[in-house]
C-alpha cells in the first residue's frame, strides 16, 4: 500500500487472480513491505535497497543472484518493474536459466537513460541497451515509453502497450 503507480497497478492486477492454480510470489527489497496473503502466496525479502550505499547495493545483488539460482525452477514467468541495474541484472539471471521475464517500464527512460553518473561511467546503461532484447518482453505504460524502447532497438514484438489503469473503485466522481 506504500507503493505509487506501477507497484500499485501490479498489485491490483494480481489481486484479480481467481485461478487457484496460478500462484504469485512477491520478491522485494524494502523494509516497508506489508504482507498480502490474499494476493501473494509467498513473500520473499531480499536485503533492502532503501538508503543503501554501494556496499548495500552489492550485498543486494549478491543475495538476489543467490536466491534466483536456488529458486528459479519454481517459476514459469517473472514480472519485474523497471529496467534499472538493481532489477535488470537479477532478471538476466532468470533469462540465463530459461525463465521468461517481462519488465514493466515505468518512466520515459525506465533504466535506459538518465541514470546516475556512476552508472554511466561504469557502462551499465550501455550494457542494458545491448542486452535489452534478451528480455522476453516489455510492458509499456505510455506511447513515450514505447518510443524509447523502439529507439534503443527493442524488437517491436517484445513491446506490449498496456497503459496504467485507474482504480475506479477509489477514484470516481
Amino acid at each position: 500500500t506504500h507503493y505509487w503507480g506501477p507497484g500499485t497497478s501490479a498489485y491490483r492486477l494480481y489481486k484479480t487472480n481467481k485461478n487457484k492454480h496460478v500462484k504469485v510470489t512477491l520478491v522485494y527489497a524494502t523494509n516497508r513491505q506489508d504482507d498480502f496473503p490474499k494476493v501473494f502466496d509467498e513473500h520473499i525479502a531480499l536485503p533492502s535497497l532503501e538508503n543503501s550505499n554501494i556496499i548495500g547495493k552489492i550485498r543486494y545483488l549478491i543475495a538476489a543472484k543467490s536466491w534466483i539460482r536456488k529458486n528459479y525452477y519454481k517459476y514459469d514467468v517473472v514480472h519485474a518493474i523497471t529496467a534499472y541495474e538493481y532489477t535488470f541484472r537479477p532478471m538476466m539471471e532468470f533469462v540465463k536459466l530459461g525463465i521468461p521475464v517481462y519488465m514493466k517500464i515505468t518512466g520515459v527512460h525506465g533504466g535506459f537513460g538518465q541514470n546516475s553518473k556512476i552508472s554511466k561511467m561504469l557502462g551499465f546503461v550501455k550494457k542494458r541497451v545491448i542486452r535489452a532484447n534478451d528480455i522476453t518482453g516489455y510492458i509499456s505504460i505510455s506511447s513515450d515509453i514505447t518510443k524509447t524502447l523502439e529507439n534503443i532497438g527493442v524488437a517491436k514484438n517484445k513491446i506490449h502497450y498496456i497503459p496504467n489503469g485507474v482504480d475506479i473503485s477509489r477514484f470516481h466522481p
